[in-house]
């Protein structure tokens, strides 16, 4: 799954502990829409947690619209532009129907210079989204269109339940649209690519839900796997 880096793509991880415990000390809930804008691009110094369902950064003014990655409970959307004060081309968008936190941007700029332990930890997960924006489009770049909608369902099923051996439910329900915007795939080419692994008995339907066997990962080759696999590591 992993090529380069040691974060995987397409999912960033949740923010540390602390520091997600610091965001709901003094965050307001507020429950947001599938598809409602959470951000413009013109906007800077705006901060929230996710708490429940997934938002994602979209891409605007691009000949090729996409999506950079998908934000899971615990991730924290705002933090590089609250804390560098500069805008970008994207905006932010609820994907599912979630909860959020409206935090106050200054929370995060004290932090950074009042406590030098929490500062430590959030730039060490900083580094990781970039790493995995960075995976995601080496992968968009490199990998083929099948093995790349398996990465992203694997690391959403990592995010939103517990991996394992046999049968597991793909979370959120995220409609062919959004993942191929991930993927860099047409809605057609998911439909069909999912239509295939059921053909195939590597996945199947469960009502709303779509279900996978831990086998239809058996080709996602990471390099830090294979290095631990010979008994070494970098």
């Amino acid at each position: 799954m992993r090529q380069f880096f040691t974060t995987d793509p397409y999912v960033p991880p949740p923010d540390p502990e602390p520091v997600i415990a610091l965001m709901r000390r003094h965050g307001t809930r507020r429950h947001v829409r599938r598809g409602e804008v959470i951000k413009t691009e013109t906007e800077t110094n705006r901060l929230f947690l996710v708490e429940e369902g997934v938002c994602a950064y979209y891409s605007i003014d691009t000949p090729h619209p996409f999506i950079p990655f998908l934000m899971v409970p615990g991730c924290t959307l705002g933090d590089i532009t609250t804390l560098g004060h500069r805008s970008y081309n994207i905006e932010w968008r609820a994907v599912t129907d979630g909860v959020i936190l409206v935090v106050p941007p200054r929370v995060l700029s004290e932090m950074v210079i009042s406590d030098p332990e929490l500062s430590a930890l959030k730039i060490q997960h900083l580094i990781s989204k970039e790493e995995a924006s960075l995976e995601a489009m080496s992968a968009n770049f490199t990998l083929p269109p099948a093995l790349r909608l398996k990465i992203l369902i694997r690391q959403l099923i990592r995010a939103g339940s517990r991996e394992s051996d046999g049968w597991m439910t793909v979370p959120w329900r995220l409609p062919a649209e959004v993942l191929g915007l991930v993927v860099n795939l047409t809605r057609a080419n998911v439909s069909r690519t999912i239509s295939e692994w059921i053909r195939q008995g590597a996945a199947r339907r469960s009502g709303l839900d779509l279900e996978v066997h831990s086998e239809l990962f058996a080709d996602c080759q990471d390099w830090l796997e294979r290095r631990r696999e010979h008994g070494f590591l970098p």
